[in-house]
């Protein structure tokens, strides 16, 4: 970073590569610390690209340039349009292309060639009941898409409740999970495992184990992820309001979460949404049965109600508290996962899709 006299932020920054070649500089303006201009050069030390930026606090690209042989080859108004033109040289009729940033999603719709994009839903694509901005792209121009690949059955019923896109053009790939081989003696408690997040609505857990402590049971409720935070004090404040000091442990981040997984009665989930739930699919596969609320997506799909978890209706903590009554009164036998999300599964799932491409 370089400074000069009267201005209180960097001016300009040099970025090297691994290997110590210069990458990038960068120039910021002087009245505010936003970027105006972004040069870039390859390992011989041309020019080969420069991006220009808007001067004011939203910061936006007003104007790509492309160099060659120390020349303007071609200009661009954003980054779209340069995605495209990539590409467009990249790219031959016929490639398969699989897509799974959303940024790309126009860019990649638009290119000339005649190739087969494959959209990667990773995430939920509601907001509410609104389809996300980011992806509207890739679900509003179906005709141009080859495969939707999503995660649950869950969310391409709920694709199709909103967009009319035919069955064929949805390939369900769950993630797997090979088959844990530890054992681990169980202790007299529960767990959460994840992010201390407002959207994990941890105090539904609180509100649902105090509920559950109220019945007389001893068993214990280890938080596991807290950092430091509003999110936190929440909680604590919420623990000491309900005299949990004793029954309820705040834990950090552990190292061996599936350790912790193997040794508790149960591990409890109630946040308002999920992209999955990998760790739903974690702890029932180290025969820790799962607690959670159905949200979109993944339990529905990798919890068996009764056999290894129980589902509960979104936002029903009264349901929640009931379902830690049947663990400790009725310890479900066998936990095991699903046959549907086994390494078998997901090489099927692949096999049927190549096949599909290659038609």
């Amino acid at each position: 970073d370089y400074f000069v006299d009267g201005v209180k932020h960097k001016i300009e920054r040099h970025e090297f590569n691994m290997y110590g070649y210069l990458h990038r500089i960068s120039n910021f303006s002087r009245k505010i610390n936003k970027k105006t201009e972004d040069q870039f050069y390859d390992l011989d030390g041309n020019l080969y690209c420069r991006r220009f930026f808007d001067e004011d606090e939203n910061n936006r690209i007003n104007s790509i340039l492309i160099y060659k042989h120390g020349r303007v080859e071609k200009g661009f108004s954003n980054e779209k349009d340069l995605f495209t033109y990539f590409f467009n040289h990249i790219f031959e009729d016929g490639d398969t292309v699989f897509d799974d940033a959303r940024l790309l999603d126009k860019s990649l719709l638009n290119c000339d060639k005649k190739i087969k994009p494959i959209m990667v839903l990773h995430n939920a694509h509601v907001e509410g009941s609104e389809i996300k901005p980011s992806y509207k792209t890739a679900l509003l121009n179906s005709d141009k898409v080859f495969k939707y690949i999503v995660l649950t059955n869950h969310q391409k019923e709920d694709i199709q409740s909103k967009v009319d896109i035919p069955d064929d053009k949805f390939a369900i790939l769950p993630h797997f999970i090979e088959k844990s081989k530890e054992k681990s003696e169980k202790k007299d408690r529960f767990i959460y495992m994840g992010r201390f997040a407002p959207e994990k609505q941890i105090t539904h857990i609180i509100e649902a184990y105090k509920i559950f402590k109220e019945k007389g049971y001893p068993t214990k409720l280890v938080l596991f992820g807290a950092g430091i935070g509003a999110e936190r004090k929440n909680i604590e404040k919420l623990v000491h309001n309900y005299h949990l000091e004793n029954d309820v442990t705040i834990e950090t981040f552990t190292e061996d979460p599936l350790k912790e997984f193997r040794e508790s009665k149960a591990s409890i989930l109630t946040s308002r949404r999920e992209g999955f739930g990998l760790t739903v699919m974690e702890s029932i596969n180290e025969g820790c049965p799962v607690i959670s609320y159905d949200v979109k997506y993944g339990p529905r799909e990798i919890i068996e109600d009764g056999e290894n978890g129980y589902i509960v209706e979104v936002n029903n903590i009264q349901g929640v508290a009931e379902s830690m009554v049947s663990i400790v009164e009725h310890p479900l036998e066998n936990v095991k996962t699903k046959k549907t999300l086994t390494e078998k599964a997901a090489i099927k799932n692949f096999k049927q899709l190549f096949k599909e491409i290659d038609a």
